[in-house]
């Protein structure tokens, strides 16, 4: 039995962790933002990519997780995970920045971009390894009460200060190149994101570890028990629907903004700023409606958002992005974060208290997988279609695509997701 001296000293090492929590998750987002999405499509431009290789690429994160189906099978045998936990998240962030090293390297595009490509496999290949137990970890550390707000202000804090660090990226990327040294701008930002890995270990190093039940005796049939639980299954459907619709489209996003809408790396940046302003008010609220609901409104609601936004790139023309883009920018960020937010916090209320690593870890894999397949597939419709109807017009129509999907998983969630 703990005394109430070892009961005070555990409880304020939680509250340092939580505090700490928030901080580590802002520097983690800023990483994951700067080492994908509009910088990652210009830098592999810069590289010579062409937009089935970028897509390619972007959707890498989704292959790596398929490691998290194997996951569990080691960290569920482990009642301290932390030592583990830290270097991977150190070998996936570091290795994103690494991937400014191609120029340096390898003189041919094809060595340059064949680099990119295995680092990143790498990298997130670790991610996906270590997802699962880093997610019940997270999830440990923050509070049961008022869980919905906590996880707001986190998100809050991590759109805070990725609109700031996107912002002053974007800028001097666009000053750079419009000095023709665009590849010094990439070298700020990824030697950035290596010093960024270094600082995020450090934290996570100083957070308190809670020791995790134990299945000394789970073993690879263990992994099929998700998929035979009947009351969990709904959410491993809507998983599977979702990153489905997103990722179909996904890897296109940056390219379409850029090289069909014409938008530039400062303009992004810009409206990124007021989208997380945005983000940050929606993310309070449905911390709020979370508390007072369930997670479910949260995630049909923000569904719908997608929805709406998916179909607004398919339809939207050139002639109107300056204006039209925007809009569904920031539509879209006041809602995928709070989507991601409630969808793992849905999951893990849903999963038995033993097994909860494995429960995660098999339903993002099989989501991961899924969407990669989705990427994958995307890719050969655009290739098929572009000498037909043109590189933009491909794109939309798989963003015409996605939305119908997407519809298909609110429909789903709106009938099967539980409510409590």
């Amino acid at each position: 039995m703990k005394n109430r001296e070892q009961l005070c000293v555990e409880d304020t090492n939680l509250k340092r962790s939580q505090r700490l929590l928030l901080i580590q998750g802002a520097l983690a987002a800023v990483l994951y933002s700067l080492g994908t999405g509009n910088f990652l499509a210009g830098y592999l431009i810069i590289l010579g990519a062409s937009p089935s290789l970028i897509a390619k690429i972007v959707a890498i994160p989704q292959l790596g997780c398929v490691l998290q189906l194997i996951a569990p099978l080691y960290f569920e045998r482990k009642q301290k995970r932390k030592r583990a936990i830290v270097v991977m998240c150190f070998l996936f962030r570091f290795s994103i920045g690494g991937t400014v090293l191609a120029p340096l390297l390898f003189q041919t595009q094809n060595g340059r971009l064949g680099f990119v490509f295995v680092l990143y496999l790498i990298s997130f290949m670790s991610a996906g390894f270590v997802t699962p137990a880093l997610n019940q970890w997270i999830m440990q550390i923050a509070p049961t009460e008022n869980r919905g707000q906590y996880f707001a202000i986190k998100d809050i804090l991590a759109a805070v200060a990725n609109a700031g660090v996107a912002f002053l990226m974007g800028c001097q990327l666009d000053v750079c190149a419009e000095k023709g040294i665009p590849m010094t701008g990439y070298f700020t930002i990824y030697g950035f994101c290596m010093l960024v890995a270094v600082v995020d270990s450090v934290l996570l190093i100083f957070q308190e570890e809670i020791p995790c039940p134990v299945l000394p005796n789970i073993s690879p049939r263990d992994l099929l028990q998700p998929l035979k639980d009947l009351s969990y299954r709904p959410l491993l459907v809507y998983e599977i629907l979702g990153i489905t619709s997103a990722m179909l489209a996904n890897g296109y996003l940056a390219v379409y903004q850029l090289n069909v809408l014409g938008l530039s790396h400062t303009f992004i940046a810009s409206v990124g700023a007021f989208s997380s302003a945005i983000t940050m008010m929606a993310i309070w609220f449905w911390g709020k409606v979370a508390d007072k609901t369930n997670w479910t409104t949260v995630v049909l609601i923000t569904r719908a958002m997608n929805v709406i936004c998916l179909f607004g790139w398919c339809l939207m023309p050139s002639s109107i992005a300056i204006v039209g883009a925007p809009v569904l920018m920031m539509v879209s960020a006041a809602g995928i974060g709070a989507s991601g937010m409630a969808v793992v916090n849905l999951q893990y209320a849903h999963c038995p208290e033993k097994g909860k690593t494995t429960y995660l870890g098999v339903t993002t894999a099989i989501g991961s997988l899924t969407g990669y397949a989705a990427a994958m597939l995307g890719s050969r419709l655009q290739i098929t279609m572009e000498p037909v109807i043109g590189s933009g017009p491909s794109m939309a129509v798989l963003f015409g695509i996605s939305g119908v999907l997407s519809l298909i998983a609110f429909e789903h969630g709106s009938k099967n997701l539980p409510r409590t």
